[in-house]
């Protein structure tokens, strides 16, 4: 079994919690206000930016599973799937910034820049940024030989 995960930078953990903050002071303006669709809407995404300060990525022997932090949007890829897998180094400015991505490339799921995964299963990529992605990697393509 293998256990990787990306965090978000300080500089960007401090950003996105005053972010966070700024959005959750807008909502209850906007509540008291009596302003309650834009209350409802700032309160929904206020979820939005906690998500992306850290994916975790498992692989066991059942397949490779990623989550973001609050256990939402996650997904499962069964080893049987994998047609290739691979580390990579990946730009945040080739997907047109940080976040959950769909490009011509696939799907990134992108908290930093640097090492990360790329699985593809058939014709679709999924990219995920991730440290020790080497390691994930092989034991991918162990499983999936074996």
């Amino acid at each position: 079994m293998w256990f990787g995960r990306a965090r978000l930078s300080r500089v960007g953990y401090w950003l996105t919690l005053g972010a966070l903050f700024t959005v959750a002071l807008l909502a209850v303006m906007a509540f008291l206000d009596g302003a309650w669709v834009s209350a409802l809407l700032l309160a929904v995404g206020t979820p939005a930016l906690l998500a992306f300060l850290e994916v975790r990525v498992r692989v066991d022997a059942r397949g490779t599973h990623w989550q973001l932090l609050p256990g939402f949007p996650r997904g499962s890829i069964p080893h049987d799937e994998v047609t290739r897998v691979g580390a990579v180094d990946i730009r945040p400015g080739d997907w047109g910034g940080w976040g959950w991505r769909v490009g011509t490339q696939g799907q990134a799921v992108l908290i930093r820049g640097g090492e990360g995964l790329r699985i593809q299963r058939g014709s679709r990529n999924l990219y995920i940024t991730v440290d020790d992605a080497a390691r994930g990697a092989a034991l991918i393509e162990a499983y999936r030989r074996a």
